[in-house]
């Protein structure tokens, strides 16, 4: 297995690749743990994400999404967001290009750029 740590500020994404896969997530400064983001299919050029319900952002009716591991991804193209049963195939330009980032007052968050639901909804399987 060929790890790599890729720095921001404080924070870092690890890259853990294996065979055919690349396994993503982050520790974010003062965490003492790491938070599982998603993995990358290196055939078909797919981060693979799963999300439950909970993880909606209701006030802004968006799912986030790691801005620094979409807009500087190499290894992939499209991510694959599972939530529940439901499958939407979103490429990546169009997180970047229809995203919005959201401020947060407290401390603990990477920085996200959020798509809302009606865009996600034009990318179900």
């Amino acid at each position: 297995m060929k790890t790599r740590e890729i720095f921001f500020g404080a924070d870092k994404i690890i890259c853990k690749e294996s065979g055919k896969t690349i396994e993503i997530s982050i520790k974010l400064n003062g965490d003492s743990r790491e938070r599982h983001i998603g993995i990358v299919d290196i055939d078909t050029r797919i981060l693979h994400i799963r999300r439950k319900k909970n993880h909606l952002l209701e006030k802004a009716n968006s799912y986030g999404f790691n801005y620094h591991i979409i807009s500087e991804a190499k290894r992939f193209d499209k991510v694959c967001l599972s939530i529940g049963l439901v499958q939407y195939l979103i490429p990546n330009h169009v997180i970047i290009s229809d995203g919005n980032f959201l401020w947060f007052k407290e401390q603990g968050f990477e920085k996200q750029i959020f798509l809302s639901v009606s865009i996600i909804e034009n990318f179900k399987l």
